[in-house]
């Protein structure tokens, strides 16, 4: 009872208040009627006055001076003594759920049986030569002549070396059809090949100098 008395008490309070603020504004200038909380986006005018409502933005429109007053329409207008210094600018945190870095986006791909994809035809794929094994895989429906490129391999004093295996037959990944690694090279590729229809993969090995310093780019075109 003592707790429905004191809210009783609290609503009346605020109810005051907010009356007595109401007909102080209405002596002493220009009166909100009333307030919403709406979708905002839309443009009101009024003789002189122009505001563009909005809802979740730092500032919507500028200032707009009168004899008594001003309006500085959107959120976070800052006002001095002197007048008004202009919008504030506003940084809002953006948090992300599950984001994958480049190092990590196509981890973990250290096994075939792990490997990223499908690959699509003429798509850079990045990563870093961070361990020791890459492995993606792309499907081709029918014939097609393929390609296979990585680029921007560093540290350049990496051992480095890129393979195609395929077609898939059972639970095998296939022959190795074609390899390139010449010690040093940033740039190795592989092709073109004359390929069936079936699940391919590419191998990325990285005998040393494992390196988060650059990405590597990784093409296949089929």
């Amino acid at each position: 009872m003592k707790k429905q008395a004191k809210a009783m008490v609290g609503s009346l309070i605020l109810a005051c208040s907010l009356a007595l603020i109401g007909s102080v504004l209405a002596a002493n200038g220009p009166v909100i009627e009333r307030s919403v909380f709406g979708s905002g986006g839309e443009q009101s005018k009024g003789g002189s006055l122009i505001l563009n409502g909005t809802l979740g933005e730092p500032i919507a429109g500028g200032f707009v001076p009168e004899a008594n007053y001003g309006l500085g329409s959107g959120y976070w207008w800052p006002r001095t003594s002197g007048g008004p210094s202009g919008p504030c600018t506003m940084y809002l945190p953006a948090v992300l759920r599950n984001y994958r870095t480049w190092d990590t986006y196509y981890e973990e791909n250290d096994d075939w049986l792990d490997a990223y994809g499908p690959l699509v035809s003429g798509r850079t794929y990045l990563a870093y030569p961070d361990d020791t094994e890459d492995y993606y895989y792309f499907v081709l429906s029918a014939s097609a002549t393929v390609t296979v490129s990585v680029t921007d391999f560093a540290p350049t004093s990496s051992n480095g070396t890129v393979m195609l295996y395929g077609p898939v037959v059972g639970d095998e990944q296939g022959d190795r059809i074609d390899y390139y690694g010449a010690p040093g090279d940033s740039s190795m590729s592989l092709g073109p090949h004359s390929l069936g229809p079936g699940k391919y993969y590419v191998r990325v090995y990285t005998a040393k100098g494992h390196s988060t310093a650059q990405l590597y780019r990784l093409t296949v075109a089929y």
